[in-house]
């Protein structure tokens, strides 16, 4: 499904066009992918915008059909254009215009997927079709508002997710009854960019409050059991409850990519990593040509120490989105990891210059400058990290337990690790498997941390 085209004539509706696109997608995204996968956000975003032809993007997504098509809005009047064609022979099998009011949008949503469905012949299950037919009116202010705030969401900066919580508490004040409001507040509460609005143990208290009544509200919101899921994983560590979560996420949206994805996440941590990986390549077919989703293959291979495997991927990803932070900092570890500390520190500095977070990554850099032997820079690095540290960023515990830990001071390491398990900091969970605190294994300080963790044997 390619990006819906703004023909509003107002460049200020782009956020209703791109939320369209994704209420749409997420529509389709929930028939069974044994019979219709649909290709995930990220990677329909990317042609937003590109002028490629229909057989260019169905070769580059290996898919059978594309769907495109045009939102157009007058006040609370919305017109949907859509057209399905078939990639082969860029057949064009079906178009049609709806047109509602904004009241009527999810009925409208629903009634295109129907149409598709039965163009590609797909019979639906008797739940899919209640589904679709039981779509309830919405409170049209509500739904800007929540559309506006996953727009923000969307854009992963510190000021973009402070326009998010804004929509989405607008969205709650205008229907307090609307359960995709709350959950996408709840998830801009959970969001570890490296520059927390409030405190871990705050942040996580109002996610879980707001979850809770996203799933009191509806409990089939896949939105709303993925940010449990995250809930129960980052924060309480009650990982047979994560699990639990993350599957029925996955069940009630079989194509949700980043319920894939972090599902992959939990699987490593418990060193599961067959089925990491498994998770991870499910997640990369759905959006192939996301640089998160090529990003977390690197990351599960990092994490089962396949370190030759997850160079390739970190650079496949950086083929794809030369911008991508996150891959340079998978691809510097993996360097680390095999002793090239020269490749490692030059990837990590990419990496830390295009963060859009706080400063914590200089952590990894100064692990990289005490592997390398450069002992002044390493603790320059935790004197910058340890004034984060008092400014109440809570990044910086674990990223000073990182330097001290390539500096070879258990001591410092332990304690600065215990500053971050107090916070219930979501990097904790990864001392069980990362390479990085190898040298710590040993000392029944951090074997007593993993216990307290709740980890299984």
């Amino acid at each position: 499904m390619l990006p819906f085209d703004n023909l509003s004539g107002d460049p200020e509706q782009e956020y209703f066009s791109d939320g369209i696109t994704e209420e749409m997608t997420a529509q389709l995204a929930q028939l069974s992918p044994e019979r219709l996968a649909v290709i995930g956000r990220a990677s329909a975003m990317t042609y937003k915008g590109a002028k490629k032809t229909i057989d260019q993007i169905g070769k580059e997504l290996q898919g059978q059909y594309v769907l495109e098509g045009s939102v157009r809005r007058a006040g609370d009047r919305v017109r949907i254009t859509a057209q399905l064609i078939e990639v082969g022979d860029q057949t064009h099998m079906w178009a049609q215009s709806y047109e509602r009011d904004l009241r009527d949008i999810l009925a409208l949503q629903a009634d295109v997927a129907q149409a598709i469905a039965h163009e590609v012949q797909i019979k639906l299950t008797p739940q899919e079709q209640t589904r679709l037919a039981s779509a309830r009116p919405v409170n049209p202010e509500a739904y800007q508002a929540y559309l506006k705030g996953s727009y923000h969401l969307n854009r992963w900066t510190v000021a973009e997710i402070r326009k998010a919580r804004q929509r989405f508490q607008e969205a709650i004040g205008k229907d307090p009854n609307y359960a995709p409001a709350y959950a996408g507040l709840a998830r801009s509460y959970t969001l570890s960019i490296g520059a927390w609005l409030t405190s871990v143990n705050e942040s996580y208290a109002k996610a879980k409050g707001l979850v809770e009544k996203a799933l009191g509200l509806d409990p089939t919101l896949a939105e709303a059991h993925l940010c449990l899921a995250e809930i129960k994983d980052e924060y309480d560590w009650d990982w047979s409850g994560a699990e639990t979560e993350f599957k029925r996420a996955i069940d009630l949206n079989p194509n949700f990519v980043r319920a894939h994805q972090r599902y992959c996440e939990l699987l490593w941590i418990l060193r599961r990593h067959d089925e990491a990986l498994r998770e991870a390549r499910r997640a990369l077919e759905l959006d192939p040509i996301s640089a998160s989703a090529n990003a977390e293959v690197g990351y599960a291979l990092y994490w089962a120490r396949e370190y030759d495997q997850a160079i390739a991927e970190f650079r496949k990803t950086l083929d794809l989105d030369p911008g991508y932070a996150r891959a340079y900092f998978g691809l510097g570890r993996a360097y680390l990891a095999k002793g090239m500390h020269e490749e490692g520190i030059q990837a990590l500095r990419k990496g830390v210059d295009l963060y859009s977070g706080s400063r914590a990554p200089d952590g990894l850099l100064g692990y990289a400058f005490a592997l390398a032997g450069e002992r002044d820079e390493a603790l320059r690095m935790a004197d910058g990290l340890k004034r984060l540290w008092k400014q109440r960023d809570p990044d910086a515990a674990y990223e000073l337990a990182r330097v001290y830990a390539g500096l070879g001071d258990r001591g410092r390491a332990l304690e600065w690790l215990d500053k971050a398990y107090q916070e219930h900091h979501p990097s904790v969970r990864a001392v069980r498997i990362d390479p990085q605190f190898d040298g710590l294994r040993s000392d029944p300080r951090f074997q007593d941390l993993l216990r307290r963790m709740n980890f299984p044997p």
